[in-house]
């Protein structure tokens, strides 16, 4: 798990970087050095692994068009890479402009909120009842009080 490889990586750093190029010893009671880790740690994920695996994904799915057709390719993973879920409600939600975050807290819980296409796009959303039950300030309601 994400918490699992932030503890571990902890556990194992010695310096930190505190800004361009200046380094001191890593300090677990320092809260600005645990931030520096875990931003460490998520930007690497996002970035070094997610992105780059995403592009190797999708290249991958266009070499298979070349050579079998549209038709004969399967589903282009890369996607769910990007969008970091299968469920087709949530990638809709998120084409629609919501955080993965936000998207995913909709669809689990306020579903009946959101009217879907026949190709499981967005049409339309209950504004007025989702801003009534989410928690005034959060981030999911922050998101659905810009619509």
């Amino acid at each position: 798990s994400l918490k699992q490889i932030i503890n571990n990586t902890i556990e194992i750093t010695e310096t930190v970087m505190i800004s361009n190029g200046v380094f001191e010893h890593f300090d677990k009671n320092n809260k600005h050095h645990i931030n520096n880790v875990i931003n460490s740690v998520i930007s690497t994920i996002e970035q070094d692994i997610g992105y780059t695996l995403e592009l190797y994904v999708n290249n991958y799915h266009l070499n298979l068009i070349d050579a079998f057709g549209e038709e004969y390719s399967g589903i282009n993973l890369a996607t769910y890479l990007e969008l970091g879920t299968k469920d087709k409600y949530e990638i809709s939600l998120q084409n629609y402009g919501f955080s993965r975050s936000a998207a995913s807290e909709i669809n689990k819980n306020y579903r009946n909120t959101i009217i879907f296409d026949e190709h499981d796009q967005v049409i339309s959303i209950n504004k007025v009842f989702l801003l009534k039950y989410l928690k005034k300030g959060g981030l999911t309601y922050n998101e659905v009080y810009r619509l």
